[in-house]
């Protein structure tokens, strides 16, 4: 029995199905299409697809494949997907205050998981600020400048910020050999007019970057902490309690010295979260990259910075009513993910009157005083720190008292007898796993910056001493140690000193020796396995030697025996030793003949000192750039400060100007333009411009005309005409500052070296010898990546992972915050990226200038010149002024071209099978119709038009049963069986190849039959059919 096929084409298109139809879009993966009356199959019918076309935009060569599959947080992974992320809050709107809120809330503490989806990446960024000599005030620090006045000379900027000045500079620690952070500080000179030439050991200006930390919280006047709790006597929350009734001068000054801000504060690193996506579905790589950049610089709508006439002006201005009062707008601002406002600290808010009110712990104060406190102490909101590690473990180790080494009367006979006279110094801490521990996690953050054990020495920097003085990451730590005991040391109970005190009456009590000191000890990696239990023991005061190198628990604790409190004959406590530094314990922890913890002197503290004169610890402060001054001759330009008029008459018929830095408190951080770029060189995505860029700029008093002196000589000062190329990136080597804003720590400004007659030399800006030579300055902040917060087992399939950054490339870094980006290697190897200007090597040729300051491009290395000032006689050295313009920035490359396609097909499925016969693994967390059969495989080869298409299948199904389809449903899957993310237009052609079971060949079939009546009718069908002349013949009986 032979017969025929009959082949029936079933068009399913989504665009005509009952979702399509409907305009349900929810998955478009997943369509029914009606077949009318029904489709009849048979046992025996054929079913496959005859061609399908999967709707995906964009789909050509070339194109990355989005992902949009939600990724949801498990046990296994929460803690990936809940970062440490910055909480910050404002409380108590007031428009009479500049910040209009009563006071600021900060607290980081871990989010809840975050559902992301494959197309997007979140990342931790860290904003940081540079020093470079513009808004920032290292610190300590009194207050950030001069004092206010109406001059009309530029006297101002020209002081040295001393430390008798007028500049607030507490001085820093006097004691170089000891307390002296090589890596940090330096001793800078002042250009002095006396024979003799002051100098200061102060914190370099070397364009580092420090991190900025948030405080915990920031009151902005008195009613803050009322407002916050109304409950409680709460004026003096944020401060420091007042004095007690009756104390005594000395009292009254301890207590001014616990209005502290190092100690009465506490901040957090600013970590916010950054979602960079891209849109689903197939984008070429371009685009994925404008995308990106588009969202990292999306600008917010502008906020206002406005105030009220006559309803505050500032602390000390009469507050006249003003029944006609009007807003007037000081400024405003926009800000962007990765560029924002952050509160600073203005001349008033952290000026000379602020800072003594803020000293002033009289339980008397007025309330204006008060205000004028809290608003100095809100000066602080905003921290720079060098070393964020060091900065937050340090204050996690101890409160800021530090520890305690009691006297003898505590541990008994715990003094030492002469400060060479042991090797192993007794810290008095109980002996447990739980201390060791706690001071172990410290040291090991202190191992991670190898800047802090560099060309420091223990006892002195004389380099004719042992060798044996020299410290080092491999083989020593440290903590911070008062040099005296508590009963000896200013501020009592407190570890380390800010200097802020300057009262005559107390000058011998409190000096820069009771700021701290490190000391360093020793450190044996190979023994940081070793436990409390696993270690022998040193004899308290007991005969050289008592250390032992190999046995250190944890790699540094001495074990010690002290002599026995009573009832406890086998106490033991912590303790360090010296072998690797002399064997000696250093002598200047027993200053002017005392002894450590010596008898009936209350101790000695330790520990991590939270000042920010200790060791290993620069900080600076957020500054406007402001200065209160009218300016020079009427130009405002150079003294920044500007004022508002406020038009309201007064009784003096007068009209007030309004100091707009009261109001104007903010500046801008971060980076202002990052960018996600497509090198199509490389083939490689690549992230750049996370820092703000230095720019050429214009001088102070750019744009002034030419004008005739009022006063004086009336000598004609010429116009200072824009630079027109001012916006260009640039960086500068020997950067001349263009005293545009104030930067207190880089005072005096230096005066112009003019061009003296007689000698050729033209006039030249002069280097101020508080920069650093020979660095480039080329940032003025930008952001650090804290992390990615993308899981390692998602990390491939993740927007990030797709544009070929690898999970090793970026988390397994080891270069610092402040190391030098010379190329993309550099950065993808930065624990915390970011970058910094591209610095050709070609670049040297432009350091070689003659006398004139004109590069001459030759082989001699770049050097000083010492030129005449006015007289033959009258040198001073000055550095060429680099400014190399038009820069781009370093590169943070993907280590692997994009990823083109994750998965390399589509598999259709559909209903029209009735058995599975497709073996495959499902993914759980989005599961598929596991039960509905694969009909067909679509391959992501051949892409064009924004279709996948497949012309044949090589699948071919039975049906088994006879029934009848009146609908099809279908789903397009990936590989794991989830549903496929696709467009709306997909369309699946099916083909059923019906059999029909029939003789086409009747005649013969019967003439081949064994019966003869089979034969006979088969001879007279042929008859009948030979026949032309029968044109109508009946074959009724033929094939009965």
């Amino acid at each position: 029995m032979s017969g025929f096929t009959n082949i029936q084409v079933l068009d399913c298109s989504r665009s005509s199905s009952a979702e399509g139809i409907a305009n349900n879009n929810t998955n478009p993966a997943e369509f029914t299409n009606e077949l009318g009356s029904g489709v009849v199959l048979s046992i025996g019918d054929e079913i496959s697809v005859h061609s399908a076309y999967v709707s995906e935009l964009g789909a050509e060569a070339g194109e990355i494949e989005i992902k949009s599959r939600l990724v949801r947080a498990t046990d296994e992974n929460k803690d990936v997907y809940s970062p440490i992320v910055t909480d910050y809050k404002q409380y108590f709107r007031d428009e009479l205050l500049p910040t209009k809120y009563s006071y600021e809330t900060s607290v980081n503490a871990k989010v809840s998981p975050i559902q992301g989806k494959d197309q997007e990446t979140n990342l931790i960024i860290s904003p940081y600020k540079t020093s470079n000599g513009e808004f920032y005030a290292l610190l300590p620090r009194k207050w950030i400048g001069p004092l206010g006045t109406t001059s009309l000379t530029d006297v101002k900027w020209l002081l040295n910020d001393t430390l008798a000045g007028e500049t607030g500079n507490v001085g820093f620690t006097l004691d170089e050999s000891i307390q002296l952070c090589p890596s940090d500080q330096r001793r800078s000179w002042f250009n002095a007019v006396a024979t003799t030439t002051p100098s200061i050991q102060r914190i370099k200006n070397d364009n580092s970057r420090y991190t900025i930390f948030r405080a915990d919280v920031a009151y902005f006047n008195s009613a803050g902490p009322i407002l916050q709790d109304p409950t409680g006597n709460t004026k003096f929350t944020g401060l420091s309690p007042a004095y007690a009734a009756g104390a005594t001068a000395l009292e009254k000054r301890e207590a001014s010295d616990f209005r502290d801000v190092a100690t009465i504060g506490s901040w957090n690193q600013v970590r916010d979260v950054l979602t960079l996506s891209a849109t689903e579905g197939f984008n070429s790589p371009a685009d994925v990259a404008t995308e990106i950049t588009l969202q990292m610089n999306k600008r917010e709508d502008a906020v206002n910075l406005d105030f009220y006439t006559g309803l505050f002006l500032e602390p000390g201005l009469p507050n006249p009513p003003d029944p006609l009062a009007q807003k007037i707008t000081v400024s405003s601002y926009n800000e962007s993910p990765t560029y924002k406002v952050y509160n600073a600290a203005s001349h008033t808010s952290a000026g000379k009157l602020a800072f003594e009110d803020f000293r002033n712990t009289d339980p008397a104060i007025t309330d204006l005083k008060l205000d004028a406190a809290h608003a100095y102490m809100s000066s602080y909101q905003h921290l720079g720190v060098k070393r964020p590690a060091f900065f937050t473990q340090g204050r996690l180790t101890n409160a800021s008292g530090g520890y305690l080494c009691p006297d003898n009367a505590a541990v008994g006979n715990s003094q030492i007898t002469g400060a060479l006279a042991v090797d192993v110094l007794n810290l008095g801490i109980p002996w447990t796993q739980e201390n060791i521990d706690i001071i172990t996690k410290l040291l090991d953050v202190q191992g991670t910056f190898p800047d802090l054990f560099t060309d420091k020495y223990q006892h002195d920097i004389v380099r004719a001493t042992a060798f044996d003085n020299l410290v080092s990451v491999v083989q020593n730590r440290f903590l911070h140690f008062n040099s005296y005991d508590d009963a000896s040391h200013h501020p009592k109970g407190m570890l380390g000193y800010d200097l802020f005190g300057d009262e005559a009456a107390f000058a011998a009590l409190y000096t820069a020796k009771m700021a701290t000191s490190p000391v360093f000890f020793d450190y044996n990696a190979s023994t940081v396995n070793l436990r409390e239990q696993d270690v022998g023991y040193a004899f308290h005061n007991g005969p050289k030697p008592q250390s032992d190198y190999k046995q250190l628990a944890s790699g540094w604790a001495r074990k010690v025996k002290a002599a026995l409190p009573a009832g406890d004959p086998d106490y033991f406590t912590i303790g360090i030793q010296f072998t690797t530094l002399g064997d000696r314990v250093p002598d200047y922890l027993s200053p002017d003949g005392r002894k450590f913890a010596q008898t009936g002197d209350l101790g000695r503290r330790f520990g991590f000192d939270y000042h920010f004169t200790a060791y290993g610890n620069p900080c600076m402060m957020l500054t406007t750039g402001q200065i209160d001054d009218l300016g020079t001759q009427g130009r405002t330009g150079r003294f920044v400060q500007r004022y508002v008029a406020n038009d309201v008459a007064t009784t003096n018929a007068g009209h007030f100007q309004i100091n707009q830095a009261y109001y104007d408190r903010k500046i801008y951080l971060g980076a202002d333009e990052p960018t996600m770029g497509f090198n199509t060189d490389t083939q490689r995505f690549e992230l750049s411009d996370l820092h703000t860029s230095e720019r050429e700029g214009n001088v102070g008093e750019a744009g002034s005309v030419e004008f005739t002196e009022q006063a004086g000589a009336k000598a004609v000062i010429p116009a200072i005409p824009v630079n027109p190329n001012s916006g260009q990136k640039c960086y500068k080597i020997n950067k001349r500052l263009l005293s545009n804003n104030y930067c207190v720590s880089v005072a005096g400004y230096e005066a112009e070296l003019g061009a003296p007659g007689g000698f050729p030399y033209p006039a030249t800006a002069r280097f101020s010898q508080q920069m650093e030579p020979w660095i480039p300055y080329d940032a003025v902040g930008g952001i650090f990546i804290e992390e990615f917060v993308v899981p390692q087992f998602n990390w491939d399939t993740n927007l990030i992972g797709v544009m070929g950054y690898r999970y090793s490339q970026i988390n397994t870094g080891t270069e610092l915050r402040q190391v030098r980006i010379q190329d993309y290697k550099t950065a993808g190897n930065m624990i915390t990226p970011t970058t910094n200007a591209k610095i050709n090597q070609s670049s040297t040729l432009d350091n070689s200038r003659n006398g004139f300051n004109a590069p001459v491009y030759n082989l001699t290395l770049g050097t000083s010149v010492a030129r005449t000032s006015g007289g033959a006689s009258n040198f001073i050295n000055n550095f060429p002024s680099i400014t190399t313009v038009g820069v781009s920035s370093t590169t943070i490359a993907a280590q692997e071209l994009p990823t083109k396609s994750l998965k390399p097909y589509y598999t259709i499925r559909s209903d029209i099978i009735n058995d599975s016969n497709w073996i495959a693994g499902s993914n759980s967390e989005r599961p598929g119709p596991s039960s509905r059969s694969v009909v067909g495989i679509v391959d992501k080869v051949n892409g064009y038009a924004d279709f996948f298409t497949q012309e044949s299948s090589q699948l071919t199904f039975t049906n088994t049963v006879p029934r009848v389809i009146s609908s099809i449903r279908t789903s397009i899957h990936d590989p794991d069986g989830t549903f496929a993310d696709v467009d709306l237009n997909s369309s699946i052609i099916y083909m059923i190849r019906h059999k029909v079971n029939t003789d086409l060949t009747p005649v013969e079939t019967l003439l081949a039959s064994k019966k003869k009546s089979d034969q006979l009718e088969a001879q007279k069908a042929e008859m009948m059919l030979k026949n032309p002349a029968d044109m109508n013949p009946s074959y009724n009986g033929l094939f009965k």
